[in-house]
């Protein structure tokens, strides 16, 4: 049966720990759960919001809305073989706790993406991607309910239009369209896998370790590097990186870089003619490392990390977040876009 919950403080389902009340609150714990939700007057008289951990989204307000909170958990081998695994899981399953799984079980291909907060719902939604690899490479499809026909769909990964932190879930599909479960092709760990490992930290990590290197290893690297890198969550509350790393023409790089010779920038293998350039660096350059504002600031440790120092608003960070955007924008004339989502 679903509880309702009215003027619930969504404080604790984010991961900025930033006030603001909904109208109206109800956690979804399985597919039926949602067809029954779809046939009630809260949904039909409400606009309505998904909310997955609440990583990547930054309340600015209180609002007169549904809030769905999705629980729905599963996790299913739907196919194995001596090559290849194929797993079914949950759109509520905590991202993190199935990677950590599936490197447990020498299953490769996601072990760079270690240490992101994150559903595996949401995973899909945006695309998330870490050290070389994103989502959208070992997706296979991404099923849901469509909120209009209230029919289940399987989207395969071609139709799924997923691109750095973009997906058709977060643009034409985005507020008719339920994830539910997530399905993913993984490879079985062999000596013979190619692991990824062309992040300069990463494989200065390895060789001070001197340990034996495959999936375990490097993704335990990356685990110590992002927690290096990041804030004490319990101490500092953030959404990890704010900002997208933008994506420019090489040429554009060029002439950057005869102001700036140390321009960081990364290979996109899908289009050779733009590159990536890095938002943390661009951030740092523009004087942003250390600064603080009120109860907001960035983190001294990585300039691309927002953090709340204690009870700041949800305008406080749109507020720095746009002073950022406006200095790189000035100083480059590169355009910073957020990838956390302002609701």
């Amino acid at each position: 049966m679903l509880n309702f919950q009215e003027n619930t403080d969504l404080i604790r389902y984010t991961t900025f720990w930033v006030q603001a009340k909904t109208k109206l609150f109800v956690e979804i714990n399985s597919e039926s759960d949602f067809l029954d939700l779809l046939e009630t007057w809260e949904w039909k008289n409400n606009q309505h919001l998904f909310l997955g951990t609440g990583a990547n989204i930054l309340f600015t307000k209180d609002f007169d809305w549904l809030v769905v909170k999705i629980n729905i958990l599963w996790k299913n081998i739907v196919e194995k073989n001596d090559n290849n695994v194929v797993v079914e899981v949950g759109a509520g399953e905590d991202r993190n706790n199935f990677v950590e799984r599936t490197i447990d079980q020498w299953w490769a291909w996601i072990e760079n993406m270690i240490s992101i907060p994150s559903s595996v719902g949401a995973a899909a939604f945006g695309n998330i991607g870490a050290y070389g690899m994103e989502a959208k490479d070992r997706i296979v499809s991404v099923s849901g309910i469509n909120t209009t026909t209230k029919e289940t769909t399987t989207i395969s990964n071609s139709d799924c239009s997923f691109w750095y932190r973009e997906s058709v879930f977060k643009q034409q599909f985005k507020d008719n369209f339920l994830i539910t479960r997530v399905r993913f092709n993984l490879d079985v760990y062999t000596p013979d896998y190619i692991l990824n490992t062309n992040y300069k930290d990463v494989q200065q990590y390895i060789a001070d370790s001197r340990k034996e290197i495959n999936i375990k290893t490097v993704s335990q690297a990356i685990s110590e590097i992002r927690e290096s890198k990041l804030p004490d969550r319990k101490t500092l509350w953030t959404a990890g990186s704010f900002f997208k790393n933008p994506i420019v023409s090489k040429e554009r790089v060029a002439l950057l870089r005869t102001n700036f010779v140390h321009l960081v920038s990364f290979d996109i293998p899908d289009d050779p003619a733009y590159v990536k350039l890095s938002a943390g660096q661009l951030i740092e350059l523009a004087g942003f490392k250390w600064y603080k504002k009120g109860n907001v600031g960035v983190y001294d440790k990585h300039a691309l990390i927002l953090v709340n120092h204690g009870w700041a608003t949800g305008k406080e960070i749109v507020d720095l977040a746009g002073e950022i955007q406006d200095s790189v924008q000035e100083m480059f004339w590169v355009s910073l876009s957020p990838e956390v989502i302002y609701v």
